[in-house]
């Protein structure tokens, strides 16, 4: 056997109009492409530590959420900061938060929510550990809509690779 070959393969987990082989996109983009696999859908939830809400009563609805030092999360494909989604008894609405600290990665929100420094908007898939442990309290928990997950897609307006062909079958046929 000879060395190990690696595929010729772009991935851009950040969805843009130039995609490469695949992209990951956070629902379904308004564009002409084929999707080929979709993660399982989860919900957002609205973190803050224990040491914040012992210093802040919680916030009773999202309107409320403006009042609160909050944690933004900056769109790396726009660059400008994401509207918390919120959704109950069929009326959909999206809340601009204030605070000090804005991040462009969940991780870094999660730390700084953990660490007492605002309230966030978390994918609680990302949160079980902190929730475990009692680290993080979700909030407003009525009013999160479950996220469809994310999707692959791939171009269909030009030739795609051997090499792709192989990982968009390996994917296809995934136990995900």
């Amino acid at each position: 056997m000879g060395e190990e070959q690696l595929l010729p393969i772009q991935l851009h987990l950040v969805g843009n109009a130039d995609i490469g082989d695949i992209a990951a996109f956070a629902g379904r983009p308004d564009r002409l492409l084929h999707r080929f696999l979709r993660a399982d859908a989860f919900e957002h939830g609205v973190g803050a530590s224990p040491d914040y809400l012992a210093r802040h009563p919680a916030p009773g609805t999202p309107q409320d959420l403006v009042q609160y030092d909050c944690i933004n999360h900056r769109q790396s494909r726009s660059g400008g900061l994401y509207a918390w989604e919120f959704a109950r008894d069929g009326r959909e609405l999206r809340v601009r938060v204030d605070g000090q600290l804005t991040f462009n990665s969940t991780i870094p929100m999660i730390d700084a929510t953990v660490s007492g420094l605002g309230i966030a908007y978390v994918p609680e898939n990302l949160v079980t550990d902190e929730l475990r442990s009692g680290r993080l309290v979700l909030m407003l928990d009525e009013w999160c809509p479950l996220f469809p997950g994310y999707y692959l897609y791939y171009p269909t307006r030009r030739q795609n690779s051997p090499a792709f062909a192989v990982i968009a079958n390996a994917l296809r046929h995934a136990d995900v």
